[in-house]
């Protein structure tokens, strides 16, 4: 059985590597949009005169002549960031928008300001890649990490520099080929588990009565969220419309603040997801749990009023509470950890 594992580790680049990060991310995002341009024109001229189809081997090939005749910045980064960028990142957003069970649209364009910022850092990845906190990127050489591997080196398939909040992290993609399942510690254990707002999760095996709290992370940063959203509102150059035309020294502050807020009740929220689930699946074999329909939960949340005016702000702060406390990624998580616990 082949299972995959992935592990974020937060990197301590120097300027000059942070400089990199920047380029290779605005080339990635570059590549992106330029081949996804090149691929709606050539799939007109197939519908309208009946040209080849275009294909991931032909965009890319496109993107090379393109880049050695227009673009001799984008040599200052390795070949595999705007590679993966046309080869997987578009391929996979034709794939979703394909799928009737993803239900997304059209590709779109990444904006500078708006898109994160991301690439793929990696295409061959070796053990002579990894140290004692250290991972070794094309064109850049070693950088430092906060944290080891915590699975083998030999088993790394891909690894994804991204920004949050001004830090920059190396998401490793381990890949498994013979994993086999192995016999859990409790053998015969059982627990059903109920899942809520006040309570994150309620578990009961029959003798025992387990409970974890709701850490509210969102509800704990709401009002300096709204304090620096209220100031981010009033800087900047604005248009008659309200939208921002030149940004200011103000409105970067104000920006920086708010990403961290945020960073920080992701990271609260997402630390109690994994110690509720890795608790559950360590020490029971059999774990139930509820089928819910989160997105049908909070659509329900946002939709039903009873009197306009009166309930419009309890009904949104439920909607909130729902999306704070994360069911959804509880179950995500439950179902996946299962697998490694046998």
């Amino acid at each position: 059985m082949k299972i995959q594992r992935a592990q974020q580790i937060q990197l301590l680049p120097t300027e000059e590597q942070r400089v990199y990060f920047a380029r290779a991310s605005g080339t990635a995002r570059a590549a992106f949009n330029w081949a996804l341009a090149w691929w709606n024109e050539q799939y007109a001229l197939h519908k309208e005169t009946g040209a080849p189809k275009p294909d991931r081997v032909k965009a890319w090939k496109a993107y090379c002549d393109h880049k050695q005749a227009n673009l001799p910045w984008a040599y200052e980064v390795s070949a595999s960031v705007p590679k993966w960028a046309i080869n997987e990142d578009l391929h996979r957003a034709f794939r979703n928008w394909w799928d009737p069970r993803t239900r997304n649209g059209p590709p779109l364009f990444r904006s500078k300001r708006r898109s994160q910022r991301t690439f793929v850092g990696l295409d061959s990845c070796k053990a002579s890649s990894f140290r004692q906190r250290g991972i070794k990127l094309q064109k850049i050489g070693w950088i430092r990490c906060r944290e080891n591997l915590r699975w083998g080196a030999h088993l790394v398939r891909r690894v994804t520099v991204s920004e949050r909040a001004g830090r920059w992290y190396a998401s490793v993609l381990f890949e498994e080929p013979d994993f086999t399942p192995p016999a859990h510690e409790n053998q015969g254990s059982v627990v059903g588990v109920d899942l809520g707002t006040r309570k994150l999760a309620v578990a009961y095996d029959g003798a025992e009565l387990r409970q974890w709290e709701n850490p509210k992370a969102l509800h704990g940063v709401h009002r300096q969220l709204r304090r620096w959203q209220r100031r981010a509102a009033r800087r900047g150059v604005r248009d008659s419309a309200g939208r921002v035309r030149e940004s200011t020294s103000g409105l970067r502050e104000a920006n920086r603040h708010i990403a961290r807020l945020h960073k920080r009740a992701s990271d609260i929220r997402l630390w109690h997801h994994h110690h509720v689930s890795n608790r559950l699946t360590a020490d029971y074999e059999t774990v139930g749990t509820e089928d819910l329909h989160v997105k049908g939960m909070m659509r329900s949340a946002r939709g039903t009023v009873e009197k306009p005016g009166k309930n419009v702000r309890a009904k949104a702060g439920l909607n909130r509470t729902l999306a704070d406390a994360g069911i959804g990624e509880i179950l995500r998580q439950v179902g996946y950890k299962s697998l490694w616990h046998g």
